[in-house]
């Protein structure tokens, strides 16, 4: 005899069935969950200890002797390590033929640790920074990439650098003019573009590069913005001898044709909305930089000026002679008719097409020329070889 079961007992073990496959459905779902996180985890927290690691190598590389490398390393390694979960995290630094090596290994622990064999993970990084004596250094950068040129040497002009290198962005045709009449003394000149103008016939000494990988913008990161509340306001000077302390100069400030010399106290000179006019005057600073914070600040250089003008060896501008505040439009920067200028340190100027006009010159031990565009008119530039056994920058990157 044949038994038909009723359909509410049909419907319950229907109902229990589903539940169960439901259930397992939502075990699995919450494991792929879970199995997911770790892995985005365990990816996040490599990448950041990579990163550290790749900060520290390079900060070892750059700032230490080799018995330092484990505390610089150290230190710019933790500096970049925000992952509170990581633990137990091992650093070793070591160098061997010009080449810094660091390793990394860091716990991490499992967001599933419940379920799967091992409540933890162990993470394992490594990172290397060559350090090599460059054969030439970018001294002059032109980084405007719409600058048609980008750079243009004239007739008349002279640039006798040697060691250095002459790089520009402009992606402009031309790019390049090179002028008859020219004497120019460079390793050579990395062009972005592809178009050039050279009509040196044959008076340059050095090679000429386009579609050339050129440097970056060493400060694209930016400066330090400093304080621009006015601490002197403008007057005229015509005493034979000047003496200028630091702080924010607002207004005109007028070196008169009477002022034989100016003094400036190392410190920072910031120009908000200020013009200073310069007639005749030899300057004299040592570790200072003149900082530009507005689109009106400028410098009018008039007749025979001279000046031994050296950047700060530290602080906030470390290095720098000239700058600007980041973001200003474009304009011109002109030196004219200088009788000759020893400058140390950067003239940072990247909005600035910076023109140096006929008979004057411009001398250094050290400089490195970064700005907009540049137009060298009947005019010296001249930058003793940076790169000898005694240089104190080399290149340092990452090989790893």
């Amino acid at each position: 005899m044949i038994k038909i079961r009723k359909s509410n007992e049909i419907i319950n073990n229907i109902d229990a069935n589903v539940s169960v496959i439901f259930a397992g459905g939502i075990l699995a779902l919450l494991l792929c969950v879970g199995l997911s996180t770790d892995s985005l985890m365990s990816y996040n927290a490599k990448r950041e200890l990579q990163t550290a690691l790749d900060s520290a190598v390079l900060a070892a590389a750059i700032n230490a002797d080799e018995d330092e490398h484990n505390s610089v390393g150290n230190a710019a390694f933790h500096s970049n390590i925000s992952n509170k979960r990581l633990s137990n995290i091992a650093l070793g630094f070591s160098e061997s033929n010009d080449v810094v090596h660091g390793i990394a290994v860091a716990n991490l622990p499992l967001f599933f640790a419940g379920i799967l064999p091992s409540d933890m993970v162990t993470i394992r990084v490594s990172s290397r920074a060559n350090v090599s004596l460059p054969e030439a250094f970018p001294c002059i950068i032109s980084l405007n990439p719409n600058a048609q040129p980008g750079v243009v040497i004239n007739g008349g002009a002279e640039i006798d650098a040697p060691g250095c290198e002459i790089h520009s962005h402009s992606v402009r045709n031309p790019a390049l003019t090179i002028n008859g009449g020219t004497d120019i003394n460079v390793e050579r000149l990395c062009m972005a573009g592809s178009s050039i103008v050279d009509n040196s016939n044959g008076s340059f000494r050095g090679r000429i590069e386009t579609n050339c990988n050129v440097a970056e913008d060493p400060y694209s990161a930016g400066l330090p913005v400093p304080n621009t509340s006015c601490t002197h306001s403008g007057r005229v000077y015509n005493v034979p001898v000047v003496n200028l302390n630091p702080g924010v100069y607002c207004g005109s400030f007028n070196f008169n044709s009477g002022v034989n010399r100016i003094n400036l106290a190392p410190g920072t000179y910031v120009l908000n909305n200020s013009i200073w006019s310069i007639d005749g005057s030899f300057l004299q600073g040592d570790e200072i930089t003149f900082y530009l914070n507005d689109d009106n600040s400028r410098f009018n250089w008039n007749s025979s000026i001279q000046g031994q003008l050296k950047a700060p060896t530290s602080g906030d501008y470390a290095d720098i002679l000239f700058t600007e505040r980041p973001g200003l439009s474009r304009r011109n920067f002109i030196f004219h008719d200088e009788n000759g200028f020893d400058f140390e340190g950067t003239i940072y100027l990247p909005s600035k097409d910076v023109t140096v006009n006929g008979g004057s010159t411009i001398r250094s031990r050290n400089l490195q020329l970064i700005v907009g565009s540049l137009i060298l008119n009947d005019s010296a530039l001249n930058i003793e070889n940076p790169i000898d056994e005694n240089t104190e920058f080399s290149l340092v990157y990452l090989s790893e």
